[in-house]
């Protein structure tokens, strides 16, 4: 059966076509065939950096230490410089996440080249824009794709160690701090000529209208004195925002594989499939956008936290002078009977079995969680107390990360069973 489309409203085209997500034909200016126009990567910097912290107040004190401690060095020549001009490198912090949920702080300087030189093009000239980035990394093996979405800075191992790891950021932005829609103008053409137009959602337009002189005699005649109202057929455009939120459900989709399998031969561009029921599509991707975008602000699950006879914590020894020393914490975990043990100290339990199931990849977001949890980096220079409510702050934060990775992976995974269940398409391979 054809699902082509020309009912006079506009409406050509045929779902089941396949679109380039991202191509280096149109990185390079040779071709706009594709969804996003600009693609990259993240930067590839060390976890235990001393210009990357948690907490952007400590992470100011230590740079400013370091600061004092380089100016004091002996046979320091030059010019010294202002302190206006030093404070505001300093305080040039970028948010960075180097591994899901571990949110940090990174001094602008402590980013290599060539990423540094596309920092202005991604979150503006001084940094603070904001912006959207899908961070997306092919299956390998049997695996699954990653996909994700974050406002922060990713890493350019994002997705796991050796993992090709692409960035496709929302906007981009000019000299000028002006920013640019990163999604094609073909690709909305290509939207529009598949689907048409989409029905005004609640809240985006009049929902009522006034009722035909029909339909008022119908009321009438039935006894109903009020005027009858019905609801508007009125339809919007499709914009650059509804095709991001269809391309992170398609991203979602667990049919989805990432490369065409076709005929055995080598893997074409990353695509996604038109399916019938845009605004089916766009509604759950919309939803799962947000919820991944706001993981920081969504409500924990109710696990209860039991604490557990723990030995003092002991006093920490540099092996180094001015290297950070490596706390790893142990942990140990029981999917069956629900609880998770955090360095002997605390007992979480109440785990939800179903938690442990939603794959970013080839890992689950749980065991994710876990293991950029398991070390902490403490720096030198902090006073024995100092140290001490630095392990508290880290193991306070892992409790709370693992409460919201519980529920985020309960929701994740609703969505996705719910994108699963929509009216797929049957593929039609075109050029892109």
């Amino acid at each position: 059966m054809s699902h082509t489309r020309n009912d006079g409203a506009g409406r050509t085209g045929e779902p089941g076509e396949e679109l380039a997500l991202f191509a280096a034909a149109v990185q390079a200016g040779r071709s706009d065939h594709a969804i996003f126009r600009h693609y990259t990567t993240g930067p590839p910097i060390d976890p235990h950096d001393a210009r990357l912290d948690t907490d952007p107040a400590a992470l100011t004190e230590r740079l400013r230490s370091m600061a004092a401690a380089d100016r004091r060095k002996p046979g320091t020549t030059g010019r010294p410089v202002p302190i206006a001009a030093r404070r505001s490198d300093e305080e040039d912090l970028i948010e960075f996440l180097p591994r899901p949920f571990a949110r940090t702080y990174v001094m602008r300087q402590a980013i290599p080249e060539p990423t540094v030189d596309d920092l202005p093009f991604l979150i503006g000239p001084q940094g603070g824009a904001g912006n959207t980035f899908l961070v997306f990394a092919p299956e390998i093996g049997a695996g699954h794709p990653f996909a994700f979405a974050t406002s922060a800075l990713p890493h350019a191992q994002f997705a796991g160690p050796g993992r090709r790891t692409v960035l496709l950021p929302r906007h981009t932005f000019d000299p000028r701090g002006v920013a640019r829609d990163n999604i094609s103008a073909w690709a909305v053409d290509r939207f529009q000529e598949v689907y048409g137009a989409l029905p005004l959602r609640h809240g985006e337009g009049p929902q009522m209208i006034p009722p035909t002189l029909s339909e008022v005699r119908a009321a009438r005649a039935q006894g109903i004195r009020r005027r009858p109202l019905r609801k508007a057929t009125i339809d919007r455009t499709i914009t650059s925002t509804d095709v991001i939120h269809y391309a992170y459900a398609a991203m979602h989709d667990p049919s989805w594989k990432g490369r065409p399998e076709a005929d055995g031969a080598a893997p074409g561009p990353v695509r996604i499939m038109l399916h019938p029921d845009l605004e089916a599509w766009c509604s759950l991707g919309q939803e799962l956008l947000d919820l991944h975008l706001g993981h920081d602000m969504i409500e924990g699950w109710p696990l209860t936290a039991t604490p557990l006879p723990a030995p003092v914590y002991e006093r920490l020894v540099h092996a180094e002078a001015g290297a950070p020393f490596i706390w790893r914490l142990r942990i140990k975990a029981d999917r069956e009977e629900g609880w998770i043990e955090v360095d002997g100290r605390v007992r979480l339990e109440g785990v939800p079995t179903r938690a442990w199931d939603l794959m970013l990849g080839e890992r689950s977001l749980m065991d994710r969680v876990i293991d950029q949890f398991k070390e902490q980096a403490i720096h030198p220079g902090r006073s024995p107390k100092e140290e001490r409510l630095a392990r508290e702050r880290h193991m306070d934060r892992f409790v709370r990360t693992l409460r919201r990775a519980c529920r985020l992976s309960l929701e994740t995974q609703r969505i996705r069973q719910a994108i699963g269940a929509l009216p797929h398409a049957i593929t039609n391979h075109l050029p892109a």
